[in-house]
């Protein structure tokens, strides 16, 4: 059963790299039986490297891998009570603060299984701190020497250095370290403060840069056998606090009020910072008539927006009171109170018979900012008390090849032979093993042997025999075990090479001659002088003699053997790659062995031979398509033109060196002649005589050497020449010509005539710019008289371009005529672009009115083909608005009969009467068109905003200035609109003017001046009405716009009686 241990820091600086290790140990009762992977997840942005392992355990393969941000680990099995440390280093993040996540994942034989909780990893809020991370080293002793390096004996006394290492972005200052010690361990010396009570050793951390490290010592003498996990912590605390008074005058004042206040906070700036407490001070204040309730509260928010309750608080009658209050953070809460910006809310109200009022005033907030922070970092780290027990003792791990030991080079077929001596301190039998592998490679076991009572150092032997394969570079090493385990020595590393071989040239055998025209082969035979055996395989070469007979080639091809033979073919290309190389005349050759994975390289003795070439003629003309008849301009005369080339195809034209003879035949009609040169031609003109009868001739090519190094090369033809009217061809034509692709068909005619009256081919060739000239169409005619050919083919779209063509008559005798080469234009088809809708059309402009989108629809018409088309691309289609002072282009659309424009208009067009038109350009079918301009209405809003008076009051008689601005739906100021005003008060209406409209002509704000003379008293509501042409009207309504009152008015004073006794009673009216 495996565990793991984690031992991995949790906080560090951004940006820096700390250690990390997972320790595998088998706890449980057998050894593991296949290798153990374990694989380490890191979150993304957090970077591993440098995978490693402490043990005396194989550690097979370790990977990082980037992409997925994982370290894999892959161990050889491990025995029971063992334990590795996987090691790597991580790089963190770059920013702060950023979590982490590690999680380990383990299998081995049958199991799998992962770290239950993700570990978490911090760099922590702030720069400038340091942050500690922990090893634990053990000092073995020289009498007792192990290879794990956290282990000790039990009862015995080991050394211990715990490594603190600063991970932090500022020197390491001001840390106390501690270290609890198991209760089954003794303390017998440190260079820390150990107190036997609490049992913990207790370091002052000296000052430590970034990445440096500290070693604190102790020593240790552990009775209890078993894994021990140590947790060293660090700790230091930076936690102050800082008080402040903010004097201020925050006031909330009326009937009714509720205000909110943002108070920006004094702070220290320190890291970690929060506030702890604050305090308010306030005054309130409440009047009226007959105050029967007055209430105040005053809010505060915390970082999230979450509102809390300084104080509240109400009275039954009018209060003037100066009072604070107190509040005091709880220490989880104030991590949600770090920012210096707070909302506050004051509130206050009062009720009253008459004229009720209330008065909220802040006048200081104390405060205090607790920052700093208690650092107490930890981390575990394994440690395991054991006894120790001793694998068996080996030395002078040795090769012998052909039993020399000081060679470390061998061919794979020499005899190579592995010693080791070896020996047990309690002479106890010991199984030794040899393995060997190639480099870098898995260890393949030679074999194995017993040394039985192996006291004595005993040498163990073991052979191997290579094979061709096993080339390369190897090591090898020992392993031995006996009843407490295993040991290893490495030996070197060594080589085994290739094969002495013999080689033998074949054929050509000396003094042959080879013919550069067909492919000779050159033949060698390898023997292999190791193996005394002709290989198979083995890569050699066969080097032909260049330019002289004494200069070889530098890298000729490389052949393989088959029975010890090679093989070399020599084709005519590759003769005549280069002729200065492989001139013609004697050369020489051997073969060599090169290159071979498995045989050395040697060579053959020289063997000399003669290449010879050969002569190609060619007859060019006569050629049997031509006939000479009495319309001949050259007179009867005869062309004999021929050309000569070498089996490497160079042309030859020397007729001193290669001398041609041209021998024409009829019958029994024989003669020969002597050609000569003509640029690259051979060349000879015969004028035949009445002699010469009429009919087919045939013609012999004969092309010579002087000089003997070719062969002569002969061409034959027959019925080569016929001794023979010229058709004619008159008055050919397109038409229409130029015309658009949509006037399909065009006719094509011309008038054939062939006097001596053999039937006649009419061919009619056509080419354009991406096609070269072929057959479009062909007829007969036999006895050819004025002969009209007449042709109609269709054109599509995709022919727009200018064409060629021309009439071709060849009479069955071979003769003939060609018109020239005539132009055909076929262009683009003539187009109108018509309206189909849209017109006048009226459009809103604002998107919260309806009928804000209108659709503008035209249709393309193809004059050429009389029908409507929408075959024309999108990006060639334009549609355009104008917008009061320029056209704007529009994205239009389009179906399957129909252009059209989805018009929805926004603030870079005015309203007002404005234009549209859509047209083509540049289309791939249709030449350019403009529709006719059409109009579209695009109307705005009127938004008016009433601006005075507003809370006022007036007394009737008043003369009152009304004002208002209007905006427009694009929220630009809207000149020279009419504006009137309505006054409601009651049932009563009033209208400013009295009569037609106010307007501005230079800006937006409207004034009208009302005379309230007549007007009744009260409370009045306002409405501003507005117009202009091309905008939707305004109408805004502003309710208790201001009050209007009447001064008391007192008539018909009387009393009664007038007169009387002061006993009287007198009535006042």
């Amino acid at each position: 059963m495996l565990e793991v241990i984690r031992e991995t820091p949790k906080y560090m600086a951004k940006d820096s790299v700390f250690e990390s290790a997972l320790v595998i140990h088998n706890r449980g009762c057998v050894d593991t039986y296949s290798n153990i992977t374990i694989v380490e997840n890191l979150s993304a942005g957090w970077t591993p490297a440098n995978p490693s392992l402490l043990g005396d355990v194989e550690l097979i393969s370790a990977s990082v891998d980037l992409e997925n941000n994982l370290i894999t680990w892959v161990i050889a099995p491990l025995e029971v009570n063992k334990y590795v440390i996987a090691t790597y280093q991580v790089k963190a993040p770059p920013v702060y603060p950023t979590t982490g996540y590690l999680k380990w994942n383990l299998s081995y034989d049958d199991f799998n299984f992962e770290e239950f909780d993700d570990f978490e990893v911090h760099t922590y809020n702030y720069t400038s701190e340091s942050h500690l991370e922990y090893d634990l080293q053990v000092e073995q002793q020289s009498e007792y020497p192990w290879y794990e390096p956290r282990s000790v004996q039990p009862n015995k006394t080991y050394n211990f250095t715990l490594i603190v290492r600063n991970i932090g972005d500022v020197p390491a200052v001001g840390w106390n370290v501690s270290l609890p010690i198991p209760s089954s361990c003794n303390v017998t010396w440190t260079d820390g403060s150990w107190d036997e009570q609490s049992r913990i050793i207790e370091w002052t951390l000296p000052q430590i840069g970034v990445r440096e490290t500290a070693e604190l010592n102790f020593t240790l003498n552990c009775t209890k056998l078993g894994k021990m996990v140590f947790k060293p912590y660090g700790v230091r605390n930076t936690v102050n606090s800082t008080y402040y008074e903010d004097i201020v005058n925050y006031t909330c004042q009326g009937e009714s009020c509720g205000k909110s206040i943002t108070h920006t906070f004094q702070h220290p700036n320190k890291p970690y910072e929060r506030m702890g407490w604050f305090a308010v001070y306030f005054l309130m204040n409440s009047s009226g008539y007959n105050v029967t309730v007055s209430q105040y509260r005053i809010n505060t928010t915390n970082d999230f927006g979450d509102t809390f309750v300084v104080y509240g608080g109400h009275f039954f009658s009018a209060v003037n009171i100066n009072h604070s209050i107190n509040y005091s953070i709880p220490e989880y809460d104030q991590w949600s109170f770090r920012n210096t910006d707070r909302l506050f809310g004051l509130y206050s109200e009062a009720s009253a018979t008459y004229n009720p009022n209330t008065t909220l005033n802040l006048t200081k907030i104390a405060y205090i900012w607790n920052y700093g922070k208690l650092f107490n970092e930890t981390q575990d780290l394994f440690a395991k008390v054991k006894v120790y027990s001793y694998v068996p003792l080996l030395e002078n791990a040795t090769l012998l090849i052909d039993g020399n030991s000081s060679e470390t080079v061998g061919g794979w077929g020499e005899e190579f032979n592995f010693t080791v001596m070896v020996r047990d301190r309690f002479g106890r039998n010991v199984t030794v093993y040899a393995w060997h592998r190639k480099v870098g490679e898995t260890w393949q076991l030679i074999n194995y042997s017993l040394c039985e009572d192996c006291l004595q150092w005993t040498q163990m032997n073991f052979t191997y025999d290579y094979q061709p394969q096993n080339i390369s570079t190897w090591e090898f090493k020992f392993n031995a075990s006996n009843e407490d385990g295993n040991s290893e020595i490495y030996g070197h590393t060594y080589t085994v090479e290739k094969d002495d071989v013999q080689v033998t040239n074949i054929i050509p055998v000396q003094d042959a001659i080879v013919n550069r025209s067909s492919s000779s082969t050159f033949s060698i035979r390898i023997y292999d002088t190791d193996n005394e055996s002709y290989p198979d395989g083995t890569t050699g070469k066969i080097f032909i003699s260049i330019f002289d007979v004494d200069t070889f080639e530098s890298s000729p091809p490389i052949l393989s053997s088959t029975n010890g033979w090679i093989n070399r073919t020599m084709s005519n290309s590759d003769w005549c790659s280069d002729e200065t190389k492989y001139y013609l005349g004697v050369h020489s050759w051997y073969g060599a062995t090169s290159g071979d994975p498995y045989i050395k390289d040697n060579e053959s003795a020289k063997t000399n031979f003669t290449l010879m070439g050969e002569l190609t003629a060619n007859l060019l003309s006569p050629d049997g398509s031509m006939n000479y008849t009495r319309d001949d301009q050259y007179n009867y005369l005869i062309q004999f033109n021929g050309t000569v080339f070498d089996d490497c195809g160079n042309q030859k034209t020397d007729v001193n060196n290669f001398p041609v003879y041209f021998k024409v035949q009829n019958g029994n009609y024989v003669q020969t002649f002597t050609a000569t040169t003509s640029g690259n031609y051979y060349v000879y003109t015969w004028n035949p005589d009445e002699s010469a009868p009429l009919g087919w001739y045939n013609v012999t090519m004969i092309a010579t050497h002087a000089g003997g190094k070719y062969w002569n090369g002969t061409f034959f033809l027959e019925n080569a020449f016929f001794l023979a009217s010229i058709p004619q061809l008159d008055n050919p034509q397109a038409s229409p010509n130029p015309g658009g692709w949509g006037e399909s068909p065009f006719n094509f005619t011309v008038n054939v005539t062939n006097v001596d009256n053999t039937t006649t081919t009419i061919y009619l060739w056509l080419k354009n710019s991406t096609v070269d000239w072929y057959i479009e169409n062909y007829t007969t005619c036999s006895y050819c008289s004025n002969f009209t050919y007449f042709y109609q083919k269709n054109f599509t779209k995709y022919n727009i371009d200018t064409w060629y063509f021309r009439f071709n008559a060849t009479s069955e005798s071979g003769v003939y005529q060609n018109t020239s080469d005539l132009i055909l234009i076929v262009e683009r088809d003539d187009l109108s672009i018509n309206l189909s809708s849209g017109d006048g059309i009226s459009v809103n402009r604002s998107d919260s009115r309806p009928n804000n989108t209108v659709r503008l629809v035209t249709q393309a018409w193809d004059l050429d083909l009389s029908n409507y088309t929408t075959d024309i691309d999108l990006n060639n289609f334009h549609s355009y608005v104008w917008n009061g002072s320029s056209w704007l282009e529009e994205q239009e659309n389009k179906n399957e009969t129909h252009f059209y424009l989805d018009f929805n208009p926004n603030c870079s067009y005015e309203a007002g009467n404005q234009s549209w038109k859509m047209n083509v350009n540049n289309a791939l079918y249709y030449k350019n068109a403009t529709s006719n301009v059409f109009s579209i209405l695009i109307y705005g809003d009127l938004n008016n905003t009433y601006l005075s008076p507003i809370n006022e009051t007036f007394v009737v008689g008043t003369l009152i200035t009304l004002k208002g601005e209007i905006y427009d739906d694009c929220g630009a100021p809207v000149i020279g609109a009419s504006v009137r005003f309505e006054l409601k008060s009651g049932s009563f209406t009033d209208y400013c003017p009295s009569s037609g409209w106010v307007t501005n002509t230079s800006g937006n704000l409207y004034v009208c001046q009302w005379d309230s003379s007549s007007a009744v008293a009260g409370v009045y509501n306002v409405t501003m009405f507005s117009n202009k042409s091309y905008f939707n009207n305004g109408t805004t309504i502003y309710s208790y716009a201001f009050n209007l009152t009447k001064v008391p008015e007192l008539k018909y004073a009387d009393v009664t009686p007038d007169s009387g006794g002061w006993s009287r009673t007198f009535n006042f009216t």
